[in-house]
């Protein structure tokens, strides 16, 4: 550190007058501690917060720009989720065949494969979605319990109709897999 001289002077009121400033510590150069991790570009940094490590150009927006892929627990619930809505739909299907409608309930079952693999898609990006699916389906046992009496006697009542048939019944509907049946509409 310098040691300041005093020296006294008389000076006149307006009149310029040099004086000899101590030199200090020199003021630091502009040159960047920080630098971008990429392409080495000089970054500045205010003092707050965590320290710059990428330019503008290089930062990532908070997404990565691999596409995300969704976990097992994800897909369990897409599964779930996806089924029990293909699950009532074909309860559904099974109603439209006990009254008479029965290209409804062919459509209803003839799509039930594509309608559960688009909804296994969609829900896989939405587990939300696909949580709030599920347990609205399993939460109540007595949507659960008709959903799976219904698709046994759509099971059964196919079997039974089809026996019927072949015995000589009229049979007024038919239920999935009792094909060969004539029907009156």
């Amino acid at each position: 550190m310098a040691l300041i001289e005093f020296r006294p002077t008389t000076v006149v009121p307006g009149e310029i007058v040099d004086v000899d400033v101590p030199q200090t510590d020199p003021v630091p150069e502009l040159s960047s501690e920080y630098l971008c991790e990429v392409c080495g570009k000089a970054l500045t940094y205010g003092g707050r917060g965590r320290k710059p490590r990428f330019c503008s150009e290089h930062k990532k927006n908070g997404r990565s720009n691999t596409s995300r892929r969704s976990s097992a627990k994800n897909d369990l619930l897409a599964l779930q989720a996806a089924d029990g809505v293909v699950n009532i739909c074909q309860l559904v299907g099974i109603g439209c065949y006990g009254m008479k409608f029965n290209e409804t309930g062919d459509a209803i079952f003839d799509g039930s494969d594509t309608l559960k693999n688009d909804l296994y898609q969609a829900l896989q990006n939405n587990p939300r979605r696909a949580e709030q699916i599920s347990k609205a389906l399993s939460g109540s046992t007595d949507i659960a319990l008709l959903i799976a009496l219904g698709k046994f006697t759509g099971r059964v009542g196919a079997i039974a109709v089809t026996e019927a048939a072949e015995r000589g019944y009229h049979v007024p509907f038919r239920f999935p897999g009792s094909a060969g049946i004539s029907q009156d509409r």
